[in-house]
């Protein structure tokens, strides 16, 4: 979250984020803190020209964290080779004219076991980025394990309401 203030502090316009700018640093941000090497897990971002408000950038940016996070964890051990690709595409709107996206976060890792289940408690993380997709994105989440692992999700841009 000090991440998604300080993109707006710096930002010519405090109630939208550039979100394929703030992707870019937060994931290059990942790749350094597991020191995994670019050359060996190249990453691939999709992001169309999108600027998101703060209440949806904070649990948008909570997800993709955790999500390559994970794929740099665990996706590629040893010295496997590898890419992790990062879509966020604009996906019209619903039927209460609500802004609608689709984000895509997949690798060609050795892919999520079967028996993990995205609200088990035995995964935190998971759990976290359902609750997040569902609760607080008013979205959905479906996880694809063939050939890798792929989240694709569809999320709502939520309304700034005035609250602190």
């Amino acid at each position: 979250m000090a991440f998604v203030h300080e993109k707006l502090y710096l930002s010519k316009n405090l109630s939208k984020i550039d979100f394929n700018d703030y992707l870019t640093t937060l994931i290059s941000n990942l790749y350094r803190s597991y020191s995994v090497s670019p050359a060996r897990v190249v990453l691939r971002l999709d992001v169309e020209d999108v600027f998101l408000g703060i209440d949806t950038a904070i649990p948008c940016g909570l997800v993709v964290d955790e999500l390559i996070t994970n794929s740099l964890k665990y996706a590629f051990p040893g010295e496997r080779k590898g890419e992790a690709h990062v879509m966020l595409r604009k996906a019209g709107e619903d039927e209460k004219r609500e802004r609608l996206y689709e984000l895509t976060v997949e690798d060609n890792g050795v892919g999520i076991p079967r028996e993990v289940d995205m609200g088990g408690a035995n995964t935190l993380g998971l759990y976290l980025v359902s609750t997040l997709v569902e609760h607080q994105l008013r979205g959905y989440i479906d996880l694809k394990r063939e050939g890798g692992t792929k989240f694709f999700i569809r999320l709502k841009e939520l309304k700034y309401k005035g609250r602190i």
